[in-house]
């Protein structure tokens, strides 16, 4: 059903104190003091990978990404060759 101006004032009202309500409470993203690490440098200390595993990491990602990228070739050939063979059909059997 269709609120009167009344009900239309009301609800707005009752929106309002909804909201003040909500302000009232802290938000934990905004916190007055600083965060641990905040404005802090913290030494990372990795140990170190010799040039053939380097080398092999960097090949088998390479290799992931020819990968991909001939499947996702042949998925638009299939795509499109489908499109094609649909649209011909489309065009004998109503025209």
């Amino acid at each position: 059903m269709f609120l009167s101006s009344a009900g239309h004032v009301a609800d707005m009202i009752a929106r309002m104190k909804a909201n003040r309500e909500l302000r009232k409470k802290s938000n934990p993203f905004q916190k007055s003091d600083p965060g641990i690490y905040e404005g802090k440098v913290i030494p990372l200390r990795f140990k170190e990978v010799s040039e053939s595993r380097k080398k092999s990491f960097l090949e088998k990602i390479k290799r992931e990404k020819t990968r991909q990228l001939t499947a996702d070739r042949l998925y638009l050939m299939v795509f499109i060759g489908l499109f094609i063979l649909l649209f011909s059909w489309f065009i004998r059997n109503y025209t």
